[in-house]
């Protein structure tokens, strides 16, 4: 994502990309587009505990006024899946590794 942002920054000059923990992101005005690629539930340890019920509950407000995407495989029902593409897991693609499928969601 990085090098394509860098190859087309003459288009998105008006673009804030940030990485941080959501609660400590200051959203400002409405009608932002916030995309979130979350810890993955139930796939793999991660060196943080990451409390999902309070970021549902933190996505769905902010939804309210802005555009919340979130990457995940599966989500609660108040969450509707928007787009999906199979996937392999590992870099190596020619070997057979698990496929999941990948998923982005918004709020209902």
């Amino acid at each position: 994502m990085f090098n394509s942002a860098i190859r087309q920054k003459t288009r998105i000059q008006n673009i804030k990309f940030l990485c941080k923990n959501y609660i400590d992101l200051d959203i400002k005005g409405s009608k932002n587009i916030i995309y979130y690629d979350i810890p993955y539930k139930n796939t793999e340890d991660y060196a943080i505990n990451f409390d999902y019920e309070k970021f549902y509950s933190w996505a769905i407000d902010k939804a309210k006024n802005n555009y919340v995407f979130i990457s995940e495989y599966k989500m609660p029902a108040s969450f509707k899946c928007i787009w999906e593409k199979e996937i392999m897991m590992g870099l190596d693609s020619a070997s057979n590794k698990e496929r999941r499928i990948e998923k982005l969601f918004v709020v209902k």
